[in-house]
């Protein structure tokens, strides 16, 4: 035999087969979240009874009947969608037990427990039925010596009701009627019986034009203590004016130290001596020195202070047989001569800050 040829082209391809067999149903899905409970009206209860008492062994715990007195697994179908919210328990004699819902032969884990009990109503987690489901019930545990005796178990669902028909149209000639805003001018269309227009101009004061004197003070109150209450914000502003623009802008600098005990080199002007005093009120407002200062538990790391441009700087007063040649500048800098040493240690040199 002679060696292999190659391989040929690929052939066309073949019709297609006949359609296989359908294969088997899949397992039931998990069920969906609960829906929303109806609250348009309908309200329902179906219910099955047990002559006996509560039995797991009768009928697997089917023992329950839906109106011939035969037990039945299968159920009394629903008829319409609604959702189950309620299960309620009768006997005849003290019972102990529980009762669980099956829909279409599958356990929903909506159940009702009694013990030593002729009668009981409990809500569970809302469960959704569909108009083709089949409701019974199953005893899942009893009691041998509390079982109770002519059992009934009720189901309650709810429904939103039958929606009823649409009523007819309203009269198109009596009550078909639309505001209209055009402008500032309001009208009612489609009135058979028009009525005039509304300007609503004069309503819409849109300003508030109004003068402090024309605005009066809730609570009244004196407030520069003369003896008389001021009853507009035009009397508050008049009267507290002349306090708030010079009382309040003048402040004394922290008290320091100048060491006097040394007469200057040159006392003729000007002053060979400085000192910053803007930085000495600093250096005491903000508590720089930990070592020298303190504040209270709930203050503020420091005080509210000004820049050195933001004051104004006064030497209010110095004793001249110790000091000369004193002036201060934009900055707080303090220039001085020292013409003579206090006798008992102590003399005074006044300053004055204010805010400009």
């Amino acid at each position: 035999q002679g060696p292999q040829g190659d391989t040929g082209a690929q052939g066309p391809q073949g019709i297609q087969g006949p359609q296989g067999d359908t294969g088997a149903q899949g397992p039931q899905g998990i069920q969906g979240p609960p829906g929303d409970v109806p609250n348009g009206g309908g309200l329902d209860v179906i219910w099955a009874e047990e002559s006996g008492g509560l039995n797991v062994g009768t009928g697997s715990g089917f023992q329950f009947s839906f109106g011939n007195g035969a037990t039945s697994q299968s159920g009394v179908v629903v008829g319409y969608e609604s959702v189950a919210t309620k299960l309620s328990f009768s006997s005849r004699t003290a019972a102990t037990g529980t009762v669980e819902l099956y829909v279409n032969g599958v356990a929903t884990g909506r159940t009702i427990s009694v013990t030593s009990t002729t009668s009981s109503i409990v809500p569970i987690t809302p469960f959704t039925l569909n108009e083709t489901d089949r409701i019974t019930f199953r005893t899942i545990a009893d009691n041998g010596s509390a079982r109770g005796s002519q059992i009934v178990i009720g189901l309650v669902i709810q429904t939103d009701g039958v929606t009823g028909a649409t009523g007819p149209a309203g009269d198109p000639a009596t009550d078909d009627q639309d505001l209209s805003l055009s402008g500032n001018i309001l009208s009612l269309t489609g009135d058979p019986t028009p009525t005039p227009a509304i300007d609503l101009t004069p309503y819409l004061d849109n300003t508030d034009d109004q003068t402090a004197s024309e605005v009066d003070s809730d609570n009244p109150v004196d407030v520069d203590g003369d003896g008389t209450t001021e009853g507009t914000v035009e009397d508050v502003i008049q009267d507290i004016a002349p306090i708030t623009s010079k009382a309040a802008r003048i402040f004394y600098p922290p008290s320091i130290a100048i060491d006097a005990s040394t007469i200057s080199a040159n006392t003729a002007a000007p002053g060979d001596e400085s000192i910053n005093l803007y930085q000495q009120y600093i250096d005491q407002y903000t508590l720089a020195n930990a070592a020298t200062s303190a504040s209270s538990t709930s203050a503020p790391g420091a005080i509210p202070t000004y820049l050195a441009n933001e004051l104004y700087y006064y030497v209010t007063f110095y004793d001249p047989t110790v000091f000369a040649n004193v002036e201060i500048d934009d900055n707080g800098v303090m220039t001085y001569d020292i013409i003579g040493t206090p006798p008992d240690f102590n003399t005074l040199i006044n300053v004055v800050f204010v805010v400009r």
